[in-house]
C-alpha cells in the first residue's frame, strides 16, 4: 500500500505496533520483539519515516530499533499525553503531500488532527489500524 501512495511521511506507533512493548515500558532487547514488515517499511521509506510514540523512552527505543535492524538514526518523537499525534505527523507536510500513519489505537487514528477535521490543510493521511495476532 505504501508504494502505491508514495507518502511524504510514514509514521509508526511503537508500543504494541512496531514493538511488542506495552504501556510505555522501556524496550529490552531479547525480551521484546519488533514487527519485521514494519521494520522493512522503515527502510523502504527511511527518509520519510519516524516513530510517533507516547512512550517517553526515546533514546532506548532508537537503540532497540537499531539493534533489531532499523535504519540508523531513525527519528523517534515522544508525543505527550493530551497532545495530538496528528500535529507531529503533519508538521512540514505541504498541500498535496500524503502521509501514512500505522497505529494500534483507533482513537489515535480517528482523532481530528489526523483525519483533518480540525482544519488541517497540509496533506492527506492514510491510516492503518495495526492488530497483532497471537
Amino acid at each position: 500500500a505504501a508504494a502505491r501512495l508514495g507518502p511524504a511521511r510514514v509514521a509508526l506507533d511503537f508500543d504494541r505496533t512496531l514493538a511488542t512493548t506495552r504501556a510505555g515500558s522501556e524496550p529490552v532487547y531479547g525480551k521484546h520483539g519488533c514487527d519485521e514488515e514494519l521494520l522493512a517499511l522503515l527502510w523502504t521509506w527511511r527518509r520519510a519515516s519516524l516513530v510517533l510514540t507516547r512512550n517517553r523512552h526515546t533514546r532506548a527505543i532508537r537503540e532497540f530499533l537499531e539493534r533489531h535492524g532499523a535504519p540508523p538514526g531513525i527519528e523517534v518523537r515522544h508525543v505527550k499525553k493530551g497532545e495530538a499525534k496528528g500535529a507531529a505527523l503533519r508538521e512540514g507536510l505541504r498541500p498535496g503531500d500524503t502521509a501514512l500513519l500505522v497505529d494500534d489505537s483507533i482513537a489515535e487514528l480517528v482523532h481530528p488532527s489526523v483525519t483533518g477535521d480540525c482544519g488541517a490543510e497540509a496533506g492527506e493521511v492514510h491510516r492503518v489500524l495495526f492488530v497483532r495476532l497471537l
